[in-house]
């Protein structure tokens, strides 16, 4: 049991780096216009213009990308068996080699879609080694096949059939023993730095940014247009998170032998500031080459630095930069934009293109990932005698599906240093059953006549609240008691009409909505120090410290709003909801309001709930009867931009 306590809540300032990432290539010219030409209303809206914004300390970054960097790597660099070997070209060629032994055949795709059924044919005589093109995969991969081969022999390598797709390979020849992985300690940055270049580092100037801008073009210098239509989408985030750190060199599980990797690195840095959130905007509309970065090493050096993308794509879903292709040139059931925004807990905007519609989606893509980044922000201590246990809360929230959690860590009273995790109010709310909750509310104006809270549930509620649960999501259209019925189910945290099931209602991470903007409140035993003379003086048993020892064995009590439309209570001990409240005045049956709003599978936070931070006293409650006349304690819910209730 904790002691008396007090809740301190963390008051700093938000502050976030933004970095634009865009593409360079031949094809993204309107994409490159519409962001140049908007650079100022953008850059001031995310500066605090738009109300978004409010109180956000932002500074920007700036870079590009062309193709990957085996596109500029040349004959003496690209080939992951046979680095210095002759690369052949064209339909025939004749040639030689020096011992007898077995060698690796590269094939390489200079396209980056598969040869369409080409073969290689190693000719002696009437002696044929086929290597198909179409079995080695997409994205300039290599073979890693094997040929025996007899010194003194002069031997023909022929594309066959050669039309149409025959001029795009290249292919190489080299001795089994020469197979190295290599990570070579130079990183190659020349090389690397035309398939990506930092623009501007973060600054807080605007005016750097946009002058900045300025070298955003098609085809700029000095990546140009791309060798192939794959991209270094990966190579680039890769490049940001790390601050221009040399890559693995190494192909993924599985495919080694079969694809081409070295180590690259650029050595330039974006800066990153300590302790900001960070955001990448990333535009483009091709898909990403994975031979240098592939998707895995792109995610492990985004998450390590906690760096949110958010991506904007010229293209429809499952196209351009959410192209569902796997490393291998396999199908994949997610696009490769999906992956790296879901993991990354970003956004993803698909089919952008236009002045407008750029400025819209840059907005909203930087206002969520703020939001995303920002979810740690609201701390509150509980601080006991030192002689007791002490605790930290936390609250969280996923800006992706606009989930939410509370969580308690030990913290150290002496050194002051986080320790594990006691409980997850998300997993505890997720693990009840939605009729064991107890949920209460009031009526439309605020009481009954009894001047109590009713429970949440249909019977309870007025004519009014239940056409909120029963108008259908964006429209004003009044649907089934049923389905009303189903809404309510739904908020007290009932899953099974969630996604594709049932009435089809949004995916939830978690029951517990997103905790945006209130801060969590610790409240145990009275703690005050109110005397018990003077104005405080009311009478025997009324007197404060009566009230104090009266309830000095109260449990502690964690209070917290949440944009699922409820003030929760939860017991610190065990992080069990003990109550919830859902206010009167949020009811609502507009296009933009109220608690139906809430199931919208399409529902993108237009509408906030209790997004404010709750206010806990002890308080001399006095009624002109004087009937009931007590401390209690008080408290006092806010909601935010939600509204009061």
């Amino acid at each position: 049991m904790l002691g008396p306590t007090r809740a301190v809540a963390a008051d700093s300032a938000c502050t976030a780096d933004v970095v634009f990432l865009m593409d360079n290539t031949g094809s993204m010219g309107s994409m490159i216009s519409s962001t140049r030409s908007n650079a100022t209303t953008i850059l001031n809206a995310i500066s605090g213009g738009d109300a978004r914004f409010e109180g956000i300390d932002v500074q920007y970054g700036l870079a590009t990308y062309w193709g990957d960097p085996l596109e500029y790597a040349g004959s003496s660099s690209s080939s992951y068996h046979c680095p210095t070997a002759t690369e052949y070209s064209g339909r025939t060629n004749r040639f030689t080699v020096a011992e007898t032994g077995t060698y690796w055949v590269d094939l390489i795709d200079t396209y980056g879609d598969g040869w369409h059924g080409n073969q290689l044919r190693i000719k002696r005589g009437s002696y044929t080694h086929k290597r198909t093109g179409s079995t080695f995969r997409w994205g300039r991969h290599k073979s890693g096949g094997k040929v025996d081969l007899n010194s003194g022999t002069t031997y023909t390598g022929r594309i066959n059939p050669y039309s149409p797709y025959g001029w795009e390979i290249r292919w190489r020849i080299c001795p089994v023993d020469a197979k190295k992985t290599v990570v070579p300690p130079s990183g190659y940055p020349a090389i690397a730095r035309k398939a990506f270049k930092v623009n501007q580092e973060i600054t807080d100037s605007k005016r750097k940014v946009i002058s900045a801008m300025g070298e955003w073009a098609t085809c700029s210098s000095p990546g140009g247009c791309g060798g192939d239509w794959p991209e270094a989408n990966y190579f680039a985030l890769h490049q940001l998170a790390t601050e221009g750190g040399i890559t693995d060199g190494k192909c993924e599980p599985g495919y080694s032998g079969t694809c081409t990797d070295r180590g690259y690195k650029t050595d330039d840095k974006i800066g990153w500031r300590d302790g900001t959130g960070k955001i990448i905007v990333w535009f483009g509309d091709a898909k990403s080459h994975c031979s240098t970065v592939s998707a895995k090493e792109a995610l492990d050096a985004l998450k390590t630095k906690n760096i949110v993308v958010a991506a904007i794509n010229t293209h429809s879903a499952h196209n351009g930069i959410d192209y569902r292709a796997n490393c291998d040139g396999s199908s994949a059931t997610s696009g490769q934009a999906t992956t790296i925004t879901v993991e990354t807990k970003g956004t993803l905007t698909n089919n952008v293109s236009g002045s407008s519609a750029t400025v819209d989606a840059i907005l909203e893509a930087v206002s969520k990932g703020i939001a995303q980044i920002g979810s740690a922000a609201a701390v509150s201590f509980s601080t006991g005698r030192l002689e007791t246990s002490t605790l930290l809360f936390q609250s969280y929230f996923d800006a992706s599906d606009w989930s939410g959690d509370l969580r308690a860590y030990q913290l150290d009273s002496t050194t002051g240093r986080v320790g594990s995790v006691v409980w997850k109010a998300a997993d505890k709310l997720d693990a009840r059953t939605p009729d064991s909750r107890v949920i209460l509310t009031m009526g439309k104006d605020g009481v009954t006549s009894t001047g109590a809270p009713v429970p949440f549930r249909w019977d309870s509620l007025t004519t009014v609240q239940q056409r909120d649960l029963r108008t259908q999501h964006g429209t004003t259209k009044v649907e089934t008691v049923s389905k009303g019925q189903a809404r309510l189910k739904y908020l007290r945290g009932d899953r099974s009409n969630e996604g594709t099931a049932g009435h089809k209602f949004r995916l939830r991470g978690s029951v517990l909505g997103d905790i945006w903007h209130s801060s969590p409140i610790y409240y145990a035993q009275p703690s005050l120090r109110y005397p018990d003379t003077g104005k405080f003086d009311y009478g025997a048993g009324n007197l404060y410290s009566d009230f104090r020892r009266g309830n000095a064995s109260r449990t502690g009590v964690v209070y917290v709003g949440s944009n699922d439309g409820m003030l929760h209570a939860f017991a610190v001990d065990t992080g069990e909801e003990i109550l919830a409240y859902v206010p009167g005045n949020l009811y609502s049956s507009s296009r933009a309001g109220g608690y139906h709003q809430l199931t919208d599978p399409n529902f993108e936070h237009t509408s906030i709930y209790v997004d404010g931070t709750p206010y806990v006293a002890d308080a001399f409650i006095r009624t002109r009867s004087k009937a009931s006349e007590s401390w209690r304690t008080v408290l006092i819910g806010t909601e935010g931009a939600g509204g009061r209730g």
